[in-house]
């Protein structure tokens, strides 16, 4: 047998080393352990997370649309409280723009931040430049939702590797929804001025006024996704706060009042080729999936103010029984686009939410590009 060198030997343990990591790779490694909560088996964890992530969808799913709309709100005219008829305002745009922050998500219970923005840049002022926008609308809200009643079916069991987790064909919600808002316009100039409207002769100051107000709403909240569609029911009780941040406003303009939002959104799902596999002559071995996606959105609003407006003067007063708001909005979302559509509302204010200007009455048109959380779902079928 010849005699290694040295330096033979000392290659041959560095060979020898190097393959024992090699080794250990090549054995299989043991699945890892399923997370388990402290007190909780796998069943009831699993349960616990599918009720959780069912109430957020739900949630989700009944958020108020963000939308813009150029040209603003198209209205033939406006009339102030003494019945006076007014030249509509001329936009730039409106727009009303929203989300939500998730603080607290447990299987029966959340808690969200939402805030909100409303605008409305008016064609005033020079030809040139940058036009006003007259006291915007800022609306901070925290919601409590506690969930009642949640049924669901199995849905399909999905590819491994599919980018859309396994959902239930069907799921229908009830939830308790109570909420804190705050509603101001950022403004520090008087509330109201010398006019001939208002109190002993004085009228908003729709410049700069200032506004500020408070709510607590409570709305019950019904409703259910399918493999077609979804829809939901709400009806609503909002009571104003009396505190406010300039004392003008008390008596005048408090949020009491109740309402139904109602929605109704359709899926549309269609089969497709992926990739390369189109290309295929095996049909057994192309790759399709499923797409299904939102293709229309409706929803109708219509609320009745109810509060004593005591400050209100002898010409304002016809008003107060008046304060019905109705509109309706349709949204179209192409098979090109995924989270934004095209919508047109058309409706009635007895009482102009935003601000100042809650002196007006008016019907009106908007027509702009809205958004939501759209269904925009693909899941692989082999």
């Amino acid at each position: 047998m010849p005699v290694l060198f040295p330096y033979r030997a000392l290659l041959l343990g560095v060979l020898l080393l190097l393959s024992v990591p090699a080794a250990q790779a090549q054995t299989p490694a043991e699945p890892p352990a399923k997370p388990v909560r402290a007190g909780l088996d796998d069943s009831t964890y699993l349960r616990h997370d599918r009720e959780r992530r069912h109430l957020l969808d739900a949630i989700t799913r009944n958020q108020p649309l963000s939308w813009i709309a150029a040209g603003g709100e198209f209205s033939p005219c406006h009339q102030t409280a003494a019945n006076a008829p007014e030249r509509e305002p001329r936009y730039l745009f409106s727009a009303y723009l929203t989300t939500s922050f998730v603080v607290v998500s447990q299987p029966r219970f959340a808690f969200t931040v939402e805030p909100a923005f409303g605008l409305r840049m008016r064609r005033d002022g020079p030809a040139r430049g940058s036009y006003p926008i007259r006291t915007p609308s800022y609306h901070a809200v925290g919601s409590l939702y506690l969930l009642t009643r949640l049924r669901t079916t199995p849905g399909e069991e999905v590819t491994p590797g599919c980018p859309a987790p396994p959902e239930a064909d069907e799921l229908r919600y009830q939830y308790l929804r109570l909420n804190f808002r705050h509603h101001s316009n950022g403004q520090e100039g008087a509330a109201l001025i010398p006019g001939p409207v208002g109190q002993n002769g004085r009228q908003p100051n729709q410049l700069h006024g200032n506004f500020a107000n408070n709510a607590v709403e409570a709305s019950y909240v019904l409703g259910a996704r399918t493999t077609g569609g979804a829809w939901s029911v709400a009806p609503y009780g909002s009571y104003g706060l009396p505190a406010s941040a300039d004392p003008t406003q008390d008596g005048r303009y408090l949020f009491h009042r109740v309402g139904v939002r109602l929605t109704r959104e359709v899926f549309s799902t269609w089969r497709r080729v992926l990739g390369k596999a189109a290309q295929t002559t095996d049909a057994s071995s192309a790759e399709l999936a499923r797409r299904n996606k939102s293709r229309f959105y409706t929803e109708l609003n219509v609320s009745l103010g109810l509060s004593r407006l005591d400050s209100l003067s002898t010409e304002e007063r016809r008003f107060e029984r008046r304060r019905l708001n109705a509109e309706a909005t349709a949204v179209y979302i192409p098979r090109f686009m995924s989270q934004t559509g095209l919508f047109v509302t058309v409706g009635y204010y007895g009482e102009d939410p935003c601000n100042i200007w809650y002196l007006h009455r008016y019907p009106f048109v908007r027509v702009g590009i809205a958004t939501a959380a759209f269904r925009n779902v693909t899941q692989l079928l082999r």
